[in-house]
Order: C-alpha cells, then sequence, then structure tokens
C-alpha cells in the first residue's frame, strides 16, 4: 500500500474498516493535479472531473505516480476509502502493458491498466454519495460499470446512477 498515505497526518486508524484508507478530501486534492488531462482527452468535462475530484497523481513515492486517480467516497462522501487509478500511457503493442513506451517493457505493477488502493470493490458503488438522495426521490437506481459511465449520465443530468468497478454486482453491493 502506499506508505506515503499512510504517514499522512490526514490518516486516521480510528474506527477505520478493514483495508480502508480513510483519508480526507484535502489530502487527495493535495496530491493530485485536477481536472485529469487523460480524461478531458476522453471526453469528459473539466467540471465534472473537479466534482468528483479526479486528478494526475503528481507524488513519485506513490503507486498511483503517473495515474489518472479517481477517489472512492464513503456512502456519506467525506471520507476517502479507497482510489482507482488508470494508466495514463497506451498499450503496447510488444508486451501489452501500460508503460511508458521509452521506459521499455518491465512489467510491475505501475504498468497495469487500473490499480487500486483500499478494499472498496466488492463492498462499495461508485457515485453512492451523491445518488443516495436521487435514488430516494425516483426510486430508481441506474447501475452502470465505473466512473466514466456515471460521469457521463451525471453531466447529462441524471443523478440517480451508481458504478460497480466492473462487470460483476457482489451480493455486498
Amino acid at each position: 500500500k502506499d506508505q506515503l498515505l499512510k504517514e499522512s497526518s490526514h490518516y486516521s486508524k480510528e474506527n477505520k474498516p478493514k483495508n480502508h484508507l480513510n483519508l480526507d478530501v484535502s489530502y487527495v486534492k493535495e496530491k493530485l493535479e485536477i481536472p485529469s488531462q487523460y480524461f478531458i482527452d476522453r471526453g469528459f468535462s473539466s467540471d465534472i472531473l473537479k466534482k468528483y475530484y479526479v486528478g494526475l497523481c503528481k507524488s513519485p513515492k506513490s503507486p498511483m505516480y503517473n495515474r489518472a486517480v479517481c477517489p472512492i467516497f464513503d456512502e456519506d462522501g467525506k471520507t476517502v476509502i479507497g482510489l482507482t487509478g488508470r494508466s495514463v500511457y497506451d498499450k503496447c503493442e510488444k508486451c501489452s502493458n501500460y508503460h511508458d513506451k521509452t521506459s521499455g517493457c518491465d512489467y510491475n505493477n505501475s504498468s497495469i491498466k487500473w490499480w487500486n488502493i483500499g478494499s472498496f470493490k466488492s463492498s462499495h458503488l461508485y457515485n453512492y454519495w451523491n445518488a443516495k438522495k436521487h435514488i430516494n426521490k425516483t426510486k430508481v437506481a441506474l447501475i452502470v460499470e465505473g466512473q466514466g459511465d456515471v460521469w457521463k449520465l451525471v453531466e447529462s443530468g441524471i443523478h440517480n446512477c451508481v458504478g460497480i468497478f466492473g462487470v460483476s454486482l457482489s451480493d455486498e453491493q
């Protein structure tokens, strides 16, 4: 796990669910260049990326370095419980990993397409902290694959949507 995050004064071990980060959003914002140019280049608005604090990790000691990072919040939207980061590099034709082409092919954690910190994928829904009031009002929840799908729906004025971090919905979700 990210030692840099663990050493932060914003990190709290009190009442910490197993494998959750429990970070203050101000700490995450300080480590990211928001909005993420990677996602802007893929058609997402700067406003939506700012709303969800999506940015490029600029901390070289972090496993999220040079990744477009999306914080995952708790149910109340007050605490960052995890991070998911997409490599900003394209897929290498030689090795099928995601890395800077000038550094050569070498498999390591930084060459994986998506990297997660925190245990949230099977127990949380992305955007639930924002969507729950809209779900309660409409009595409908739109379930989509991931963050990008949620951002596009919210950009379109649809707010009762949650992402499942992939293609499988767990019992806990």
